[in-house]
């Protein structure tokens, strides 16, 4: 469903597939850290066109975002630490976020009323011309 949408609205390929990891990366999050695995869980997830972006939100009611790992998603504080050149050197798990960050133009994160809702953006490549 997210690569024929990412398809509709003019993502080439590899920004489609970049959408669709992040997504991905997100709902694997959900799973692991706020469900903390334990099977018959639910998240809801949605996306569309929005203001010239592609918008993927991202529900649970799990196990919220610890305050320092919201802090870094929002500042890019874990983000700017990293140098590129080690990458490769970070361990297979723990990337998630590293990868949203990477992918996406726009990311936000809210826990209220029981509700965690992780919301990200990407520029529409007409949006991003303009932008220019």
């Amino acid at each position: 469903m997210l690569r024929d949408l990412c398809a509709s609205l003019g993502f080439d390929e590899i920004d489609a597939y970049q959408v669709e990891l992040a997504a991905c990366e997100a709902m694997v999050n959900v799973i692991r850290h706020a469900y903390r695995n334990e099977p018959g869980k639910t998240m809801m997830v949605g996306a569309g066109a929005e203001d010239g972006r592609l918008v993927i939100e991202i529900e649970d009611r799990g196990v919220p975002m610890p305050a320092e790992r919201v802090r870094d998603l929002k500042e890019g504080v874990e983000i700017a630490e990293v140098d590129s050149r080690e990458r490769s050197s970070l361990r297979e798990s723990g990337r998630g976020l590293q990868i949203i960050h990477d992918v996406m133009d726009e990311i936000s994160y809210e826990s209220e009323g029981g509700m965690n809702r992780l919301r990200m953006g990407k520029l529409i490549a007409a949006a991003r011309r303009e932008e220019q």
